[in-house]
């Protein structure tokens, strides 16, 4: 870690600098060696110089045990604040990704649906079965796309972004190979729509961290 841009502090707060940086830089690599292992819901590190805290949902006590178990082996950590909460599925979901149809019913089966299709430069998910309630998930090369319906026949809620432009837009191909248009005003980041599927897969509803507009 170069430091000599911080040479011009007070020793006290040099160390303090010297010393938050070493922390992000743990939570970070914490945060991906989980993320490359283990299938997370809005997954949250953080570090200091006591211990790591880790915070997010999964969908089985024993994820959640295992998680703790193999970070605290893996990384030689000392104190960890294991945060993470259970929200255990008891319902099997019908997810159609690009017209594939998958029965799934824990978020690791999610994830390698993900995996199957990254390189792919459009994709269309679908999930139902969350008792009325569905949810549909387009995605491009960058960003997302969803709709959430209560019912059937609801007019639904679609993802809104604050900070998009509603003067431009961005495409979207459908399975059924039509090409659809949306302004950026309505679009979330790519990795943030994965995010909407793992949390409408463990709770059936909108996440609540993105914002949503009534149709």
């Amino acid at each position: 870690m170069k430091t000599t841009e911080l040479d011009t502090l007070p020793e006290e707060i040099k160390k303090q600098v010297i010393e938050a940086r070493k922390n992000h830089q743990l939570a970070s690599k914490v945060d991906q060696w989980i993320t490359d292992h283990f299938a997370v819901c809005d997954l949250q590190v953080a570090a200091s110089k006591e211990s790591i805290t880790i915070s997010g949902m999964v969908d089985s006590k024993k994820e959640r045990e295992s998680i703790e178990l193999l970070v605290r082996k893996s990384m030689e950590l000392g104190e960890i604040d294991n945060e993470l909460v259970v929200a255990e599925n008891k319902t099997d979901f019908i997810v159609e990704a690009n017209n594939e149809t998958h029965k799934i019913s824990t978020l690791k089966e999610l994830e390698a649906i993900f995996r199957k299709h990254k390189v792919v430069d459009f994709m269309e998910y679908h999930v139902t079965d969350h008792q009325e309630t569905s949810l549909l998930l387009l995605r491009n090369q960058t960003h997302s796309m969803a709709m959430y319906l209560r019912f059937y026949g609801d007019s639904g809620f679609t993802t809104m972004n604050p900070d998009g432009e509603e003067e431009k837009s961005q495409n979207f191909l459908l399975s059924n190979g039509q090409m659809d248009c949306y302004s950026e005003d309505m679009l979330v980041e790519k990795s943030q729509g994965y995010d909407i599927l793992r949390y409408y897969l463990l709770t059936g509803e909108m996440h609540p961290s993105i914002h949503w507009k009534e149709e």
